[in-house]
């Protein structure tokens, strides 16, 4: 399991993006890492000339002028936000905000990128502009949250559909929840099975709700004997129904659950669990299988866009 020791916040300067601080101070604390903090300059640069106006573009000079004004702001933004002791470098990019992250955190072979889930502005539209991509291209794992997020994360859910692909999510999971004390929910949904609708009020599912979560323990054996990881059981007999405990390498213990949720709509399913039980989401990009992505508009890029809590992609080994 890779270590947390280098951390890559992205910023904006706005309200919204200063959300994620409070989140970084305490795993910078729990993991004694480095955090360097990142503004991109979106290129083509526009100066505003009114507010109902058509904008400019920057010359020269003025270009060069408000690239060390960002930059003054984003060492002045370290200063205030980030402990000394976890304090590393202020980068400043030009480019494509996505990308810029997505090749700085790349290059610095860090081990996780912190963003705001909204950036300038709070309108809705602007969810997911820049952290929606970063999610679809980064192979280093995306951690975003909202402003007014929870910082006393007690509960992670961890969808999965079964497969060892999605299953890729637990061990960082398990590593946040140990720091944390927290557990961690295992959820699947249950879809209706609406080709055999029943008269009345009875709404048939395809399996039953004790049959998935035999089919998830099982696969979750299966992953960790095959897994290169220490993440192991703490007791050899477990059961299906009843909470169970992993060990992650350093030998701390998470209380494990397995949910099933019925739905028909898995990223609703799991939204509605997850903002009603638990503080956090860490789930797989992809799911079911290597060539059925489970993000690209389907489940993972819908819990994203849906959600009101933190949410953490992981990117399988295959695709990294």
């Amino acid at each position: 399991m890779t270590p947390i020791k280098k951390i890559l916040v992205a910023t904006d300067f706005s309200e919204n993006a200063s959300a994620i601080y409070s989140f970084t101070e305490e795993i910078a604390e729990n993991f004694e890492a480095s955090v360097d903090l990142i503004y991109v300059i979106p290129k083509p640069l526009y100066l505003p000339v009114d507010i109902h106006a058509v904008t400019l573009p920057l010359d020269e000079s003025k270009e060069k002028e408000f690239s060390d004004k960002m930059k003054a702001q984003l060492d002045s933004e370290m200063q205030a936000s980030i402990p000394k002791e976890n304090r590393g470098k202020t980068i400043l990019k030009s480019g494509n905000p996505a990308d810029e992250v997505n090749a700085c955190a790349r290059e610095g072979r860090y081990d996780l990128i912190m963003i705001a889930s909204r950036g300038e502005g709070n309108s809705i539209f602007n969810k997911g502009s820049v952290t929606e991509k970063l999610m679809r291209i980064s192979h280093v794992p995306v951690w975003s949250v909202l402003k007014g997020n929870d910082t006393g994360i007690k509960s992670i859910v961890v969808p999965t559909d079964g497969s060892a692909i999605s299953l890729e999510a637990l061990p960082l999971a398990c590593k946040l929840a140990a720091k944390r004390n927290a557990k961690i929910d295992l959820l699947s949904v249950s879809k209706a099975n609406f080709t055999h609708i029943m008269p009345g009020d009875y709404i048939p599912y395809t399996h039953k709700d004790d049959a998935i979560k035999t089919y998830i323990l099982r696969s979750l054996q299966e992953y960790l004997s095959e897994q290169t990881s220490t993440l192991q059981f703490e007791e050899e007999s477990v059961s299906a129904d009843k909470n169970f405990r992993l060990l992650d390498e350093a030998g701390n213990s998470v209380e494990v659950s397995i949910v099933v949720k019925k739905g028909d709509s898995a990223h609703l399913a799991i939204v509605e669990y997850a903002e009603n039980n638990a503080q956090m989401v860490v789930m797989a990009t992809h799911g079911h299988s290597k060539l059925a992505s489970m993000f690209v508009g389907s489940t993972t890029e819908n819990v994203f866009r849906n959600i009101k809590i933190p949410v953490m992609t992981v990117k399988p080994e295959f695709v990294r």
